[in-house]
């Protein structure tokens, strides 16, 4: 007989004490409130699984002049994805912050985004740090997830949508209404 436990996300309580504001600079560069601004904040690499959210940038820049994608963040893919797609006027590239500014840059979000690749692992939940800074966001958080769902569920403060689903994210603005 094997025993299985179950251990929950841990939170520090401290870090909602110790958020930093990011500079008006910072805010009036990379952000306009007159957009529908979706924001990714984190790392840009491999395992992030940012295709389809790019994707759906580049499908949604002649559709929808009124929803901009900001990226706060760095990454060994940072470089290449801003070669491919810095040319488009939906998508900016700022950069990364202290982890204590980040709950500063949420605030200006309509909506925040994160994405996993389609994933066997996912059946059993996923613990992400980000998934606890965006609801401490109090935005409501768009995923490209497939899996077992989540703390984002039981709270209704966000959705999922299928990993590798361009279309579904092309709606993130509906998404937005609805809730």
């Amino acid at each position: 007989m094997s025993l299985v436990k179950c251990i929950p996300i841990g939170f520090d309580e401290s870090i909602l004490n110790n958020t930093c504001k990011i500079s008006d600079d910072y805010i009036n560069h990379y952000f306009d409130e007159s957009y529908f601004n979706v924001v990714y904040a984190g790392t840009i690499g491999i395992t992030n699984a940012l295709d389809v959210f790019f994707k759906a940038v580049a499908e949604m820049v002649n559709q929808d002049k009124s929803i901009r994608f900001i990226l706060v963040s760095d990454g060994a893919l940072k470089q290449m994805y801003m070669e491919r797609y810095s040319h488009l006027d939906n998508i900016v590239f700022a950069p990364k912050l202290p982890r204590k500014m980040v709950r500063s840059v949420l605030e200006k979000a309509n909506v925040v985004y994160f994405s996993t690749f389609d994933s066997k692992v996912w059946k059993y939940r996923q613990s992400l740090n980000k998934v606890v800074d965006y609801m401490l966001s109090g935005k409501l958080i768009v995923a490209s997830y497939g899996d077992y769902p989540s703390m984002i569920n039981e709270v209704e403060c966000g959705y999922f949508i299928p990993p590798d689903n361009v279309e579904a994210l092309n709606n993130i603005e509906t998404l937005y209404i609805s809730m």
